[in-house]
């Protein structure tokens, strides 16, 4: 399954990732960094859609969300960019888990929601 992985950069990536995943799509920055990193340290293929002159965020989001079968998205509650991927994967139907962050230092989830 294609994970797209998204949000706030945190710690301890792998606790996030379904342990069915077979492919990461990701951006370059935040929770894709840290997940670029952990599919290189595991052998886990990736797909990397970086933000250029001929390629906005907003459609580097779309294309996230569009190869991934599925996203998680590591959430602060307040970062308006994690919330417009958040929106734009439940308008595609994605399945989903939002990890709601206290802040950027703690690990542990405080809410998972779960979409289909």
């Amino acid at each position: 399954m294609r994970v797209a992985v998204f949000g706030q950069r945190t710690d301890g990536i792998s606790q996030y990732i379904p342990d069915d995943a077979d492919e990461m799509v990701l951006g370059e920055d935040g929770a894709g960094a840290a997940a670029q990193e952990w599919a290189d340290l595991n052998g886990m293929p990736k797909i990397v859609i970086r933000q250029g002159k001929s390629i906005s965020r907003e459609k580097c989001a779309e294309l996230i969300i569009e190869i991934a079968d599925m996203a998680v998205a590591i959430w602060d509650g307040r970062c308006e960019i994690t919330r417009r991927y958040i929106l734009l994967a439940q308008k595609k139907g994605k399945p989903m888990k939002v990890i709601r962050l206290l802040s950027n230092n703690v690990r542990a989830a405080i809410e998972i929601h779960s979409q289909k």
